[in-house]
């Protein structure tokens, strides 16, 4: 039993220490949550007071420092104490404001309040922190002044720094330095301020701002002191501009309040009284030394004084306004209170006693004091004069400096009038006998009988109208002027005064008001309406210069400064409005404006717009700016409308754009030469009508150096062979490739200077420099440099080497040094010799070369024979003397035998006709009454053979009818000369034939014709004019020679006038009687002649200006001559002996259409080629309206007479006459305007694909009135299929680089097919194909597309004719081809083939029946029979086999004795590999299968 206790005692222990051990393991873990992490027993918290309404900033979200994570350890309450808002929330630890916090209405420094924290694993442990935030205060009130408003009042004796206000006070319910507040002042805003105090003393208030004159010494307390006096009569009240601001540590969070001090300033008594009268000097308010003048009469007593200038008064200053008392405190002489006294209130001065002038003093000076009635008795004195006047027995004189005056309008008031004869100041004196000096002399006073002036108190005659004297209502003014006594009524005798009244310049001008104008468009000059103005002032005043005074149409207006009229000068564009303000200026710079508007309306829109230039060549650098301006074009619209320019085709990559109102074309896109080197934009000018024209801009890419050259790799490495012993010997070329252009592309080739061997630095050719040793080195291996030849070059470089030979010592040699033949001109392949070495038997190989020709790609050699032949006809005129020289490529020799020169002598033949030096002589026009023998004129001709008597030129006249009975020409010079009589024929028109003809063999001439005009003149007539002329001859025969009055003479000539006419007779005036022959005068161009295009001579008494050369208006339109009169036997007058001749050159129709045409003359293919033919092509599947081509003309001659229509012509019989429309060629239409060639209908269904017109090229705008020249060129149109193209293969460089040398590549096809005129017609990249039969393109080679046209036929040929087979597709020409463009492109050339197309990958051929159904039908056919013959041939041939064993060989003997025709068939390879690149080829049999003839193809 006692063991159960024992045990349940255990187990009971057991189990208490498990809890304690518990509790003490709680309490280890948990025993510092809800403790405060500070080790404090509450927590302090800061927070801002809200910022208005914002409750969730970071600064109002305190963190509470507890131990314990929420929610997973401790939970947290929040314990507000009753009453109290619910100001705050828990979130988590952060306590967080609900609503917003203001510490200053609310008063809140801090809130205290509890929170509950219990641990989560002990719930009834829960522990209460007390919680006290403290309130941070945000300056967010400002101060609020009180007990407002604020004035005072102050004597204005107030001494400097005395305290005047202390009751400014405001109050900031902010804490801390927030809330405290410091005053200072500022300035006001306004001036000074004048008002009525009260409405009833209305004493006028002076207010000002008192910002400088107070202060507030003491920010912190805002008491106002005074800095500076005060002065009560200046000043009466001021208003201080008082701030209070708090004292925020963020100065720009200082908050301020602003209020008004009013200061009303008291009077006081500081200021002595003062005299007051008009006229006296002012100091302060106060007159200085007032002074009073009195006269009395002697014999007389007067009651009350006349006092002046005004009766004796005196003033209180202050405002106090104090009475006065006056009295006399001193006077001379002593007994002057016998005689006068002064009324102490009202200053009257009365006589109380008579004064006798005989014992009296005649003056008395009087002190008078003005005392303040107050306590201060403050006081001012003045003098007093009183003259005692003489008894008057004689008037008074009235005496003037000058009668005669001078005055400028509009003086000013109290101007001093001059004297028009010394300029001094008129001044008026008074004499009067009564008094013995002029210091006794009484007051006058000055009467005139005008307003307009006065005499002053000094006596000057002064202006005395304030608003001036106005000359323009009268220029003088005559007056008269007495002296009259203040104090009684003598006067003066009257003086009359002349005032002259000088103009100033007071008036502007007036300008009339000026109605609209309307003016068509246009650019002459012309009269738009005349500006009127007047001057009412005189002279130079009144004297009027119009002009314009808009600055922005300067260019467009102008106006005659004299007359107003006003002008059109520039181009108006229709429907512009322009405002012109008209200035009229008046000698003195005034001026009056008026406007006038200017409507500008469209003319009649019938021309376009014209280009100064058809074509604008520009070039442009590859590294141009974007945005930056190639050229600027321009077009004039005849009716000068305005103009939009726009580019209408090649700008497809679009790298350009226009400015369509300045025609400006910049770049918007990078250029890259090596990628495009050239563009042609064709840019449109259009007026506002719709009518255009066009013009082209070639804009060439200018290179920059960005690309080295780089070796062709394809024919690494580069490995040489040589012979030894030989100098200068050919060793190989090394070729580099630089896709710059110009220097940059140019490569330079060098080698070390340690190796025995040079190269040509432009082919990169090498040679040997020295004789190479086989046995001494057999190889060499060193590196060649290619270079460009920019300013800073780039480069590179190859390994190469060359291995010498070892050679026999024998040398092809020949027998003659020198040979010399004769070959005659216009022998086309003429045999020259054949070269042949002496010693043939001891070379094994021998081939000959032309060493040195003088005259390049004349003559040629076989290379195996040394037949020597001409490569194209001698001109013995171009050159009469060819050499040379000829060796062998194995001799490198120069000395006799190695070599063989080669004289050849060309012989002349007579193959040059005389030309006419004037083709078309203008008609000549002559009197009847010119003597027998008499020379008209001469038609020279030349004749340009070299030799005689093929260049001697004789002359005879050809034809019938009178022409042969009255003229004769020279048959040595071509003078032609009065044969007979004229006036014996009453013609008046003969038509000379003069034929030109050589004496060569055979005989060749030239014809042309001359127009003789023959004016039959009366003689009577004539004979009259000279007695009239003798007349006046001798009725002048004392006067000298001159020129008319009019020094300058004008004309107006067209360029087409001829030489030798009279273009203007210059009248020569006063000629004495003189000979015919012997006129004793002369005249001579002494300015403007420098072309030497005029000469002078004397007709009929006058000068004759005649033309010496013919006039180009192209070259120049306007001639100013200065001519100059001479004589030897009579004077001339000096005055009149020069006449200024102003010639002015119209053009005419006088220039033909040019074409322009593709070969021009520096190409290689002109030579092969008609140059007055256009060739282009066509596809046969081409759209209607499918350009083909362009042809271009331009003509020299100006305005409408150069704009060029375009018109499709017949080939037959262009020069008779134009076809109707119906004929013309029908499968294409020309575009009138641009010449541009268009398809009019599909031509997939022609036969014939081989075209040939003509186009008329017409000027004057394609009008049929007035001189119209035209001019024609031949178009040959070939339509082409894929049968005729060919391509060239160049490996390794793109389109891109290709295409830059097209011109170039035509120039070696065509040179070397001898004559065949190559096309090229594009560029694409290259296409191969593969073993499998599909085809693949290469980006970076290229295939050049073209086709060959046989210049005989005109037509395109097949690629598999004879004509290409034994020209351009012949291996040895194909080799020279391809080394030519290899070296052009700086690529290599893989050979010339069909052309490739990569539409679709092909692995089989189709055969259809499309094209030709009758083939078709036998093919299969044939098939069929094939098949049925094979099955017959397999079964007899084992029957035979089997029975007929003999039979059977006899039969197979048979069989091989048949010749087998497959044999000789074959399959055109290229017309398969052509068909292969299509999709499903349909091809005819007979294209397929050709005739084996054993040439390669």
């Amino acid at each position: 039993m006692w063991h159960w206790k024992i045990n349940q005692q255990r187990l009971l222990l057991t189990k208490v220490i498990f809890v304690l051990l518990n509790q003490i393991m709680v309490i280890g873990i948990y025993g510092k949550l809800c403790e405060v992490e500070t080790g404090q027993n509450n927590i302090i918290v800061d927070i801002e007071e809200s910022r208005g309404n914002v409750i969730n900033s970071q600064e109002n979200s305190p963190k509470l420092a507890i131990h314990g994570e929420v929610d997973d350890e401790i939970t947290l309450g929040l314990n507000l104490p009753e009453g109290s808002h619910n100001l705050f929330k828990l979130n988590g630890k952060f306590l967080q404001l609900v609503h917003p916090l203001d510490r200053d209405k609310e008063n809140l420094s801090h809130i205290q309040f509890s929170i509950s924290c219990t641990i989560k694993s002990t719930p009834s442990r829960t522990r209460n922190i007390p919680i006290i935030v403290r309130v941070t205060d945000v300056n967010d009130e400002s101060p609020q002044f009180v007990n407002t408003p604020y004035e005072t009042s102050i004597p204005e004796s107030t001494p400097v720094g005395t305290t005047i206000f202390k009751d400014i006070k405001a109050i900031d319910i902010d804490a801390g330095v927030n809330g405290a507040v410091e005053y200072f002042l500022v300035e006001g805003a306004a001036s000074i301020i004048n008002f009525r105090n009260d409405s009833k003393n209305s004493t006028l208030i002076n207010a000002v701002d008192g910002f400088g004159v107070f202060a507030i010494s003491y920010p912190h307390q805002g008491h106002v002191t005074v800095v500076k006096t005060l002065d009560y009569e200046r000043v009466q009240r001021y208003y201080l501009t008082i701030v209070a601001s708090d004292r925020a540590r963020n100065l720009s969070e200082r908050l301020s309040a602003t209020t008004t001090l009013i200061i009303n300033i008291e009077d006081v008594d500081d200021l002595d009284p003062s005299f007051i009268y008009k006229d006296c000097l002012f100091f302060e308010g106060s007159c200085i030394n007032p002074e009073y003048i009195a006269t009395i009469i002697p014999g007389t007593v007067q009651k009350n004084l006349e006092i002046m200038p005004q009766s004796i008064k005196a003033v209180d200053l202050d405002a106090l306004n104090a009475s006065i008392k006056y009295s006399f405190i001193d006077g001379t002489p002593n007994n002057y209170n016998d005689y006068f006294e002064i009324d102490e209130k009202t200053a009257e001065i009365h006589q109380i006693k008579l004064v006798d002038s005989t014992v009296s003093e005649r003056q008395f000076v009087i002190t008078i004091k003005a005392e303040e009635m107050t306590g201060q008795k403050r006081f001012t004195t003045a003098k007093l004069i009183i003259n005692v006047k003489p008894v008057d027995v004689y008037p008074p004189v009235l005496i003037a400096s000058s009668l005669n005056g001078l005055i400028e309008e509009n003086a000013p008031f109290n101007t001093r009038v001059m004297s028009l004869i010394n300029n001094n100041p008129i001044k008026f004196g008074i004499k009067d006998e009564d008094y013995s000096t002029d210091i006794e002399l009484p007051i006058y006073s000055f009467e005139l009988t005008t307003n307009s002036f006065a005499v002053n108190k000094d006596g000057y005659l002064i202006v005395n109208d304030s608003a001036g004297i106005d000359r323009e209502k009268s220029d003088k003014l005559l007056f008269q002027v007495i002296a009259r006594e203040i104090h009684g009524n003598v006067a003066s005798s009257p003086l009359s005064v002349v005032v002259t009244i000088l103009d100033i310049n007071d008036n502007k001008p007036e300008i009339f008001e000026m109605q609209p104008v309307t003016i068509s468009a246009g650019n002459s000059r012309r009269l738009l309406t005349q500006a009127i103005a007047k001057d009412i002032d005189a002279g130079l005043n009144a004297s009027i210069t119009f002009s314009i005074s808009t600055f922005d149409i300067k260019e467009k207006f102008t106006i005659d400064s004299k007359t107003g009229e006003i002008y059109a000068i520039g181009r108006l564009n229709a429907n512009e409005n322009y405002n012109l303000t008209i200035r009229a200026t008046d000698g003195g710079e005034l001026f009056s404006e008026t406007d006038l508007q200017i409507n500008v309306i469209a003319g009649p829109n019938t021309k376009p717009p014209i280009f100064t230039k058809n074509i604008y060549e520009v070039n442009v650098s590859e590294s141009s700016n974007i945005n930056s301006t190639v050229v600027i074009i321009h077009a004039d619209d005849p009716e000068t409308d305005p103009v939009k320019y726009t580019i209408i085709s090649g700008n497809d990559l679009r790298q350009f754009k226009i400015n369509a109102d300045t025609g400006a074309i910049t770049i918007i896109r990078k250029l890259d030469r090596e990628t495009l080197t050239k563009y042609q934009l064709l840019v449109r000018a259009e007026d506002f009508g719709g009518l255009y024209s066009t013009a082209v801009v070639n804009l060439k890419v200018l290179d920059v150096n960005d690309n080295k050259p780089l070796f062709d790799e394809s024919t690494l490495p580069y490995l040489f062979s040589v012979d030894e012993g030989k100098l200068n010997a050919y060793v190989g070329m090394v070729q580099a490739y630089d896709i710059d252009e110009g220097i940059n592309g140019d490569v330079i080739y060098s080698l070390p200077q340690n190796v025995p061997f040079r190269i040509n630095s432009e082919t990169g050719e090498i040679y040997t420099k020295e004789k190479l040793n086989f046995k001494k080195q057999n190889e060499y291996e060193f590196m060649v440099k290619a270079s460009d030849h920019a300013p800073v070059p780039l480069f590179s470089e190859i390994r190469i080497k060359i291995a010498v030979k070892e050679v026999s010592s024998v040398l092809p040699l020949f027998n003659k040094t020198t040979i010399e033949v004769k070959i005659p001109e216009n022998v086309p392949d003429a045999f020259v010799l054949i070269a042949q070495i002496n010693n043939p038997e001891s070379v094994d190989d021998v081939n000959y070369v032309i060493k040195k020709n003088s005259a390049k790609d004349l003559f040629k050699i076989d290379s195996k024979t040394g037949e020597i032949r001409i490569k194209k006809e001698l001109d013995f005129e171009e050159k009469s003397k060819h050499e040379l020289i000829v060796g062998t490529a194995e001799n490198d020799g120069e000395n006799p035998g190695d070599i063989l020169k080669i004289k050849i002598l060309v012989e002349d033949r007579n193959d040059i006709a005389p030309v006419f030096l004037i083709e078309s002589p203008e008609p000549i026009s002559i009197t009847d009454d010119q003597a027998v023998g008499s020379l008209i004129t001469s038609m020279p001709a030349v004749d340009t053979d070299a030799t005689s008597p093929g260049n001697v030129v004789r002359y005879e006249m050809t034809g019938k009818g009178k022409a042969l009975k009255f003229f004769h020409i020279d048959p040595e010079n071509g003078n032609i000369r009065i044969k007979d009589d004229l006036s014996k024929d009453t013609a008046q028109q003969y038509e000379i034939n003069v034929r030109a003809y050589d004496l060569g063999e055979p005989q060749l001439s030239s014809i042309s014709n001359l127009i003789v005009f023959v004016k039959h003149v009366q003689q009577q007539f004539k004979n009259n004019i000279e007695s009239t002329t003798v007349t006046v001859q001798n009725s002048v025969e004392e006067l000298g020679l001159s020129f008319g009055d009019d020094e300058e003479y004008v004309t107006n000539i067209p360029e087409s006038t001829s030489t030798n006419a009279t273009i203007k007779l210059i009248p020569i005036f006063n000629v004495k009687k003189l000979t015919r022959t012997k006129s004793g005068f002369s005249c001579e161009i002494i300015a403007g002649n420098e072309l030497n295009i005029f000469k002078v001579a004397i007709e009929d008494l006058a000068c004759a200006v005649k033309l010496r050369e013919p006039l180009d208006f192209e070259n120049k339109t306007t001639h100013e001559l200065k001519i100059k009169l001479q004589s030897n036997k009579q004077r001339v007058i000096h005055s009149k002996s020069i006449a200024t001749l102003k010639i002015f050159v119209s053009d005419v129709n006088d220039n033909e259409p040019a074409f322009k045409f593709r070969y021009n003359d520096s190409s290689s293919s002109k030579r092969f080629v008609r140059n007055d033919t256009y060739y282009g092509i066509v596809n046969y599947e081409s759209m209607i309206g499918t350009t083909v081509l362009k042809v271009e003309a331009y003509d020299e001659d100006s305005g409408t007479f150069g704009l060029i229509k375009y018109r499709l012509m017949d080939a037959i019989d262009v020069e008779t006459s134009a076809i109707s429309k119906d004929e013309l060629p029908s499968s294409f239409f020309i575009i009138t305007d641009t010449g541009v060639i268009r398809t009019r209908k599909p031509l997939h269904k022609v036969i014939d694909g081989h075209f040939m017109f003509k186009v008329e090229a017409i000027d004057n705008y394609g009008k049929d009135a007035g001189i119209v020249h035209r001019s024609y060129a031949r178009v040959v149109i070939n339509v082409i299929s894929d049968f005729n193209r060919l391509t060239v293969a160049i490996s390794g460089s793109n389109t891109n680089e290709v295409q830059r040398y097209k011109q170039k590549l035509e120039e070696i096809l065509t040179e070397k097919t001898n004559g065949l005129l190559v096309t090229i017609e594009k560029f694409s990249n290259r296409k191969a194909m593969t073993k499998n039969g599909s085809i693949i393109e290469l980006n970076d080679s290229t295939d050049t597309w073209f086709y060959v046209i046989d210049p005989k036929t005109e037509k395109v040929l097949l690629r598999n004719s004879s004509v290409l087979a034994n020209s351009l597709l012949d291996i040895n020409i194909q080799t020279q081809v391809i080394a030519a463009i290899s070296r052009l492109v700086r690529s290599p050339v893989d050979g010339i083939f069909a052309p490739l197309e990569t539409e679709n990958e092909i692995h089989h051929l189709e055969i259809s029946n499309s094209q030709d159904s009758e083939y078709n039908l036998v093919f299969y056919s044939l098939i069929s029979l094939a098949m049925v013959a094979s099955i017959i041939v397999i079964i007899g041939g084992v029957y035979s086999f089997i029975w007929w064993n003999k039979y059977h060989r006899s039969k197979s003997s048979q069989s091989t004795s048949i010749p087998n025709h497959r044999n000789q068939l074959r399959v055109d390879n290229n017309k398969i590999n052509q068909l292969q690149n299509v999709h499903a080829v349909q091809v005819n049999l007979k294209e397929l299968i050709v005739a084996y003839d054993g040439s390669s193809r």
